[in-house]
């Protein structure tokens, strides 16, 4: 038997989060699914009884990986708290679309049922914060926190599915655009004669709407709820 098969057990020294990290990694290179116990054993040189001696089932090793992600990440780290509520909010949004981007594997694990770690809450937490500061209702303050935060989600599915899409990206808008263009123009001229701009993705351009739409929604209802005209 060759040595570094011998080698691999429990190794010493491995941890629950070298696991879950390396999941990760694997994840936000391929897809979730390719973090399988047999691929993490391979990578980090041990048996794959050895992984599960640190996560017992893929439930376990999802809400680990999701711990890794969120644990250090903080929606307002290195935004001024000086700053108004609004510019504020729009540099949190972005700041969440950074951190999607380098982890597109985290818009697969909120999709998952695994139990959810503390960290996950953060930004919900924060954003109350926010718009209690703002001062919006508590009751309107949760809400909108929730959908906001739902918002991020749908955007960060684009980002991850575009983000593993990159190097196919022309061919497939291309595609997208020609079967735009097959659909009957009497029917639907706006899709037909926007076809290329409609089948093609800019994710920062997306992003800079949405978080200008969000913005300025909320600066609206904030508005409306103290009684007051925003201009038309």
């Amino acid at each position: 038997m060759r040595a570094g098969i011998r080698s691999r057990g429990i190794r010493r020294g491995l941890t629950r989060r070298e696991v879950a990290q390396t999941a990760v990694q694997i994840g936000d290179r391929e897809r979730l699914e390719a973090a399988s116990f047999r691929r993490l054993a391979a990578e980090l040189g041990v048996t794959p009884m050895a992984v599960h001696h640190h996560v017992s089932d893929r439930d376990g090793l999802h809400a680990e990986m999701l711990a890794a992600l969120m644990d250090d990440f903080d929606v307002f780290a290195g935004i001024d708290p000086g700053l108004p509520w609004t510019e504020r909010l729009r540099a949190a949004l972005l700041s969440i679309h950074a951190f999607n981007r380098r982890h597109p594997v985290l818009a697969e694990l909120l999709l998952t049922t695994a139990p959810r770690p503390p960290a996950v809450f953060r930004t919900t937490e924060r954003l109350i914060g926010l718009l209690l500061e703002a001062g919006f209702p508590p009751q309107t303050a949760v809400e909108v926190a929730r959908i906001v935060i739902h918002q991020q989600d749908g955007l960060l599915l684009l980002e991850a599915g575009s983000a593993r899409a990159a190097h196919t990206s022309d061919a497939a808008a291309r595609q997208a655009e020609l079967r735009l263009l097959e659909l009957p123009a009497s029917e639907f001229p706006k899709v037909v004669a926007f076809a290329h701009q409609i089948s093609r993705l800019d994710l920062d351009q997306w992003r800079d709407v949405a978080a200008d739409i969000t913005v300025r929604g909320l600066t609206a209802l904030l508005a409306a709820l103290n009684g007051e005209r925003t201009e038309a």
